[in-house]
């Protein structure tokens, strides 16, 4: 929604997107996301779990993840440092305890935004926003699914409401 908003380029980085069976995450994917960022500035990177890009290092951390989060974060660095580029970086976890407290030095992650799972009315809302302002090709009740989605944030919802989408758009085919 920002970057559309500001109609800027958003890259993504997930932990998910980028595991190398050999070593866990790989180093030279997260390099490249970062250049991609940086040659179409100004842009966003949002990096999604990012507690499994710089880990508490009290976690017993194995050589190639500390060598990982170090890399990580000096790529933030060289990003915030470098003042003819800019990249706005957000960062998403739904374990903050586990995310290292480096991360928090001034220059890399600035602000923290705290999310509250929605109520039963709120998420009620959201879906109905979801309902009338996408084309979705299936029919469902928003009250029994606002009420059955108890702890759902509104990407959770979106997720649920597009996957079963495309769900019951396969069994059409």
């Amino acid at each position: 929604m920002i970057a559309g908003e500001l109609n800027l380029p958003i890259f993504y980085l997930s932990s998910q997107k980028i595991i190398c069976s050999v070593s866990g995450i790989n180093g030279k994917k997260i390099q490249n996301i970062f250049k991609l960022a940086s040659d179409n500035s100004p842009s966003i990177l949002f990096i999604d779990e990012i507690e499994n890009f710089a880990p508490k290092k009290e976690s017993g951390l194995r050589d190639y993840e500390k060598n990982l989060s170090y890399q990580f974060l000096t790529l933030i660095d060289e990003l915030k440092n470098n003042k003819e580029i800019c990249v706005i970086l957000m960062g998403a976890t739904s374990f903050i305890d586990q995310v290292d407290d480096s991360i928090w030095r001034p220059g890399r992650f600035d602000n923290e935004i705290k999310f509250k799972v929605p109520a039963y009315s709120t998420r009620l809302k959201i879906i109905n926003n979801l309902r009338t302002s996408s084309s979705f090709f299936f029919d469902f009740e928003p009250k029994v699914l606002a009420s059955s989605t108890k702890n759902y944030l509104s990407g959770d919802l979106f997720r649920l409401i597009s996957v079963s989408a495309n769900l019951s758009l396969s069994r059409l085919s």
